[in-house]
């Protein structure tokens, strides 16, 4: 069990550093929400000088405190505007303000023409996760001795809809575990188990970068168990059976589309192997790769 004891304790030193480092991120995301309204409320009546001189200091600001990116891109987008532009007359400005209404109200217009369209463009916008999981399973020992550590590999789809709370889950894996039993005689054992999980899963996504996770649903678990001895077969047994499971953990998003991350998971469900009744689900603890849009 020691390679799923340390499973289980590099899974909770990611998370809690990823949910550490996303704290962080959001502090300054506040921070930073928290000057520009100072800079809207204060230096822009000042002008053109002294808001470029403002914004050059807060992008360095945050830039050595390590804010993510993003954030500073509104910031900079602004700099450059100021930069580009001269200062002009209050007619001018007024001319471009009644310009800028007439372009708003035409859109406005032009969108009330066309809702079929606008409709049919929201219900395209999915976004989901596509991921390949490899890891371990433990079974209960009492049971599954000397199978009871599996190694693991599948793969796990997740999709919805930008409005909906929760996303949908298609996940199958298979894993395999092989040992030797005295039975009037030394008995090789290997077991294989299937799992088909369906469900729902809430994914946290205010930081793009680092996305907790947890989720559940119905689980789909076949078993069988294959005997041979001295190089001989001695048969197989399978059964199937249906259970829940339930899981979490966390995405780590790069470049807005590569997926790596941490799961743990814990399914049940019953099967029957010759005269024993038990549980095929167990403890589920991984690492994945995989697609993100």
């Amino acid at each position: 069990m020691n390679k799923f004891f340390l499973l289980s304790v590099l899974c909770g030193v990611f998370i809690f550093s990823s949910n550490s480092a996303h704290a962080a991120q959001e502090d300054l995301k506040e921070s930073l929400a928290s000057d520009m309204q100072y800079y809207e409320r204060v230096i822009k009546p000042a002008g053109k000088s002294a808001q470029i001189n403002f914004l050059n200091r807060l992008i360095q600001k945050y830039e050595t405190k390590g804010i993510d990116s993003m954030y500073l891109i509104p910031v900079e987008e602004n700099l450059r505007l100021l930069q580009q532009s001269e200062e002009k007359p209050a007619k001018d400005l007024d001319d471009e303000i009644r310009k800028l209404e007439k372009t708003i109200e035409a859109e406005e217009k032009e969108n009330l023409r066309q809702p079929k369209r606008n409709s049919q463009y929201q219900q395209e916008n999915w976004t989901g996760n596509i991921n390949i999981y490899f890891g371990a399973k433990a079974l209960k020992e009492e049971d599954w001795t000397p199978v009871e550590e599996q190694d693991e590999a599948g793969i796990a789809f997740d999709f919805k809809e930008q409005h909906w709370p929760v996303s949908l889950v298609v996940d199958y894996s298979n894993s395999i575990g092989e040992g030797t039993f005295y039975y009037y005689g030394w008995i090789d054992c290997e077991a294989k188990l299937s799992e088909l999980n369906i469900g729902i899963r809430k994914i946290w996504d205010r930081n793009l970068n680092v996305r907790p996770f947890i989720g559940g649903g119905i689980s789909f678990i076949r078993g069988e168990v294959t005997y041979s001895s001295g190089g001989y077969d001695l048969g197989s047994i399978s059964d199937s059976g249906t259970g829940y499971w339930i899981g979490g953990g966390v995405y780590w998003t790069l470049n807005e589309s590569f997926n790596i991350g941490l799961e743990m998971k814990s399914s049940y469900a019953k099967i029957t192997i010759g005269d024993w009744s038990g549980n095929a689900g167990g403890g589920h603890f991984g690492f994945f790769i995989g697609y993100h849009y």
